[in-house]
């Protein structure tokens, strides 16, 4: 059977696995490409803490100890309108060069000073 201070290193074991375990799905939220820089400054206005993720010292073992497991679920919501917003601006992006390429003829419609497309 496990002594006391065995139960404490299991404990402590235990709460680093599930910190860690929540902490995985929240790398693939901050390493989303859609995040701009006014995604990272609302998720340290929601933290409340500076941090310059492009430093090499944001590191996996800084995302633990600034304790953003906490702010999961929120950090969650940011990255996913982060790609929804990215979605938008790549459609208007194609709706804008399709209609710099597009050429448009014109000509009088019952001379009356109207137009038409012809």
């Amino acid at each position: 059977m496990f002594q006391d201070k065995n139960w404490e290193i299991l404990d402590a074991s235990r709460g680093k696995v599930d910190q860690f375990r929540r902490t995985m799905p929240l790398i693939n939220d901050l390493k989303n490409q859609a995040m701009r820089p006014r995604h990272w400054t609302q998720i340290q206005e929601e933290m409340n803490r500076n941090f310059e993720h492009t430093s090499d010292e944001f590191t996996l073992e800084k995302i633990i100890e600034f304790g953003f497991d906490q702010y999961a679920e929120k950090i969650n919501d940011i990255s996913g309108a982060a790609t929804k917003e990215l979605a938008i601006e790549l459609g208007l992006k194609e709706i804008s060069d399709m209609w710099e390429a597009t050429e448009l003829d014109m000509g009088p419609y019952k001379d009356k000073g109207h137009y038409k497309l012809k």
